[in-house]
């Protein structure tokens, strides 16, 4: 099968590396922002909301629709760091925000209060990892994180840090 994948995202797109991960387990072809290939499906998760749409697709994100969410058995999946050349690992150990900022739209995300190991995540080809938290301080187990991350020797890209939640221990 030929599954197109089509994103706004310069960088990186979590949810598509994902899905790209599942369907290459399942041996089908895989396309990156591709959108005049001819797909059998096709993926398209936006961070901005005038992205220009491409063809019949089943959509998410937070430019898109926030409320959609991978099934569990994809989720769980590591991502696939190929499909946007990364030379780092990248994911969440924690997704949810108490802060109900006016400009954000995490808030209208479905709420996920989970923590999760940085080796559910983590390619041990790389000695960086990019957290992609929204608010790392408000994991209770934000402590667990970090020793996970100095136990593997690793650099770490942050970037929900709420410097309202920063104390001296954290620091």
């Amino acid at each position: 099968m030929k599954i197109s994948l089509l994103t706004d995202c310069p960088q990186h797109n979590l949810a598509l590396m994902k899905l790209s991960t599942h369907y290459k387990k399942a041996g089908d072809e895989i396309q990156l922002n591709m959108p005049l290939w001819k797909a059998d499906y096709i993926y398209g998760s936006y961070i901005f909301e005038n992205s220009i749409r491409f063809g019949d697709q089943e959509r998410g994100g937070i430019g898109s629709n926030p409320k959609t969410i991978l099934p569990s058995f994809v989720e769980v999946l590591k991502p696939d760091y190929s499909l946007f050349n990364l030379n780092h690992s990248l994911g969440y150990t924690h997704r949810y925000c108490p802060r109900k900022c006016p400009f954000c739209k995490v808030p209208s995300l479905p709420p996920d209060k989970m923590h999760h190991s940085i080796h559910e995540f983590h390619d041990e080809r790389f000695d960086t990892i990019e957290l992609l938290n929204n608010n790392t301080f408000a994991d209770e187990f934000w402590e667990d994180t970090f020793k996970e991350i100095h136990q593997a020797k690793l650099r770490i890209i942050e970037h929900g840090m709420d410097l309202r939640l920063l104390d001296d221990y954290k620091a």
